[in-house]
């Protein structure tokens, strides 16, 4: 499990050492009602975070936070993270500014995000790579958006990560699933309809005429890469309007 766990830094991340990784996660918050069985999970992935950074630690410099969770997928992560992230100069300028909590709640106007994205191009202190060991995913959040897009930070999301995914969906050849993941978009970049049957009955089609074909290898190498992990999956948009049949 240790190698598997040092894979995320050394091939899914491709970190160097002299690098620096900020691996956070969020613990049950005192508002969260959570059944015993949900508890444990909690507790393990707590666990597991704590476990790949001293995985990490062999390869570069790894810093950790634990944070109340804020209940919900694509909730913006509270104002201690953004600081363990961008920095204090960062997020004292965004809040003397006026825009941070209307951000946090996502209630932003777009001139404010503009605003916003100024002081963090010049102000922001990063790490070089994020692993993302929370329950509740933070993929889309201008948290990420803001440290993938403008600041160039490589992004592993693994929101509901639970140990046994070491032993199955992690312990893969990732660069035969690159390969594999990248073989399948190439047959689908093109294509302008999409149909799906299956031996329940279901048998619908739909256009994805001129829609983007996008691969989550788990390779998170180049700079503002971001996915989850595990990986190994294509997906694409049907166009809206366009579905016929039984689902």
């Amino acid at each position: 499990m240790n190698e598997v766990l040092e894979k995320i830094f050394t091939v899914n991340l491709g970190v160097k050492k002299e690098e620096s990784v900020l691996i956070f996660t969020d613990i049950i918050g005192k508002e969260e009602t959570v059944p015993d069985d949900e508890k444990q999970k909690r507790l393990e992935l707590r666990g597991l975070a704590a476990e790949a950074a001293d995985a990490g630690r062999k390869h570069c410099k790894v810093s950790t936070l634990e944070f109340p969770s804020v209940g919900g997928h694509g909730k913006e992560p509270p104002i201690e993270v953004w600081e363990a992230a961008f920095g204090l100069d960062a997020v004292k300028k965004l809040d003397e500014l006026g825009i941070l909590t209307s951000i946090l709640q996502k209630k932003a106007a777009h001139e404010d995000i503009k605003k916003a994205e100024d002081v963090i191009r010049e102000s922001a202190t990063t790490p070089d790579a994020v692993v993302a060991l929370s329950n509740f995913s933070t993929t889309h959040t201008r948290f990420r958006n803001f440290l993938t897009k403008l600041k160039g930070v490589r992004y592993a999301s693994m929101p509901l990560f639970e140990r046994t995914m070491l032993e199955g969906a992690m312990a893969v050849d990732w660069h035969g699933l690159e390969k594999r993941t990248l073989g399948l978009k190439e047959k689908l970049d093109g294509a302008e309809m999409a149909a799906i049957t299956s031996h329940n009955g279901t048998s619908i089609g739909f256009s994805i005429k001129d829609r983007e074909v996008l691969a989550d290898t788990g390779m998170l190498t180049r700079p503002g890469d971001y996915g989850n992990l595990p990986a190994g999956e294509v997906f694409i948009a049907p166009v809206e309007g366009t579905a016929e049949g039984i689902l």
